[in-house]
C-alpha cells in the first residue's frame, strides 16, 4: 500500500468514526462550545486582568491576532483530545513558551516596571490555561453526546461557563479595589 492509499484510508477511517458513527452534529457542538467559549471568556479575564498593564503597553497588538490565535489553539487542543493525543497540548505549549521566553525575560525593562514580564507572563498562562480548558470540555463534550441524552450532556459544559463567569466577576471585583486604591 503505497503513503497515498494510506492517507486515504486513514481519512475514511476518521470519517467513519467522527462523522457516521459519532454524529457531525456532536462535534459541531464539541467545536462551537470550545471555540465560542474561548473566544467569549478568556477574551473577557485576560482583558480585565490587562487593564492595571496597559498603562505601560507601548504596543498593543491588534484584538484580532490574539482571537485568530486562540480559536487556532481551540480548534487544535478539542482535535488532540478527540484523536487521544493530548501529549500534543504540551508540545504546542513549550512552543509557545519558547517564542514569548526572549520578548518577556530577555528584554531589559526600567526598574519602576521590572516586575511587568512577570505580570504579564502570568497573564499568558492564564489564557492558556483557560483555552485549554474550554477545548478539553469541547472533546469531552462530544464523548458526553455520544454517549447520554442531551440535558445530561449539557451539565459539564454549563458548569464549565458559570465558573468561568464567577471567576471573571471576581478578577472584576479585584481589579475595581486595585484601581480604587492607586
Amino acid at each position: 500500500m503505497c503513503a497515498m492509499e494510506y492517507l486515504i484510508n486513514a481519512m475514511e477511517n476518521l470519517f467513519d468514526v467522527f462523522i457516521i458513527q459519532t454524529g457531525w452534529w456532536k462535534i459541531v457542538i464539541g467545536y462551537v462550545f470550545s471555540i465560542g467559549s474561548n473566544i467569549i471568556f478568556v477574551r473577557l479575564i485576560v482583558n480585565e486582568m490587562w487593564k492595571p498593564l496597559k498603562i505601560i503597553r507601548t504596543h498593543e497588538p491588534l484584538i484580532w491576532h490574539r482571537t485568530a490565535i486562540g480559536v487556532i489553539d481551540s480548534f487544535m487542543y478539542t482535535t488532540s483530545w478527540i484523536v487521544g493525543k493530548p501529549e500534543f497540548i504540551a508540545i504546542w505549549l513549550a512552543f509557545k513558551i519558547a517564542g514569548r521566553w526572549n520578548v518577556m525575560f530577555k528584554v531589559k525593562y526600567p526598574k519602576e516596571i521590572s516586575w511587568y514580564p512577570g505580570k504579564a507572563y502570568n497573564i499568558f498562562h492564564i489564557g492558556n490555561g483557560l483555552t485549554i480548558i474550554f477545548a478539553f470540555m469541547g472533546g469531552y463534550y462530544i464523548d458526553l453526546l455520544s454517549r447520554n441524552p442531551l440535558y445530561i450532556a449539557c451539565a459539564p459544559p454549563v458548569i464549565i461557563i458559570i465558573l468561568s463567569y464567577l471567576l471573571y466577576l471576581i478578577i472584576k471585583i479585584k481589579q475595581k479595589k486595585y484601581f480604587e486604591n492607586n
